[in-house]
């Protein structure tokens, strides 16, 4: 597979809506994607839909800060950050499980962590940004999933602001207003000939 672009990178604000874009490919087109999955030390969510919930724990690997920090000793992450007081990060087995199983890749990851997989990856790597279609259906978005303190909030709001700014480092940007039109378009960029 090395030749073709089996990796597909998304990155995007937080509450742009990466997670339910690419749930929604999967669920489109089943088998024929392999889900990169974050190793993280925060904690599961148990506030949300049960979707959300759900989502979020087949999502992640879930460790604790020692835990992860024994994982980036043993150089078993492809990359790695502290965001929001968390860790977060790729492992290399991921990216491994998803060529034996001759699948596309699919990477949710912020742009720090784009550039780690690009580098390594290359030419088999396609990067799209999300964007929510305004600051403030972004706000809404992220007070209305109940997952975060206002102070949270506040801090994903500026970090969103400064993530905006990478967009045109990526390959292609998409506006996440309507999901069915998103998906669309994300299905266009993977599947053009």
């Amino acid at each position: 597979m090395n030749n073709k672009k089996d990796i597909f990178v998304f990155s995007g604000q937080s509450g742009a809506g990466k997670g339910t874009l690419i749930s929604e490919l999967r669920r489109r087109h089943l088998g024929k994607f392999y889900y990169i999955r974050s190793m993280t030390s925060r904690s599961p969510r148990t506030k949300g839909s049960p979707e959300d919930i759900r989502r979020d724990r087949e999502n992640y690997i879930f460790l604790s800060p020692d835990q992860f920090e024994k994982e980036i000793k043993a150089g078993e992450l492809l990359e790695w950050a502290k965001v929001h007081g968390k860790y977060y990060g790729k492992p290399m087995s991921e990216f491994t499980a998803a060529e034996t199983a001759n699948k596309i890749a699919l990477v949710e990851i912020d742009v720090q962590g784009a550039e780690a997989v690009k580098k390594r990856f290359g030419d088999r790597v396609v990067s799209i940004f999300i964007v929510a279609p305004s600051l403030e259906e972004l706000e809404n978005r992220l007070r209305n999933r109940g997952t975060e303190t206002e102070e949270e909030i506040r801090t994903r709001l500026k970090t969103a602001e400064e993530e905006i700014k990478f967009a045109e480092e990526y390959d292609y940007q998409v506006v996440n207003d309507e999901i069915d039109q998103a998906v669309a378009e994300i299905e266009q960029i993977m599947f053009q000939k």
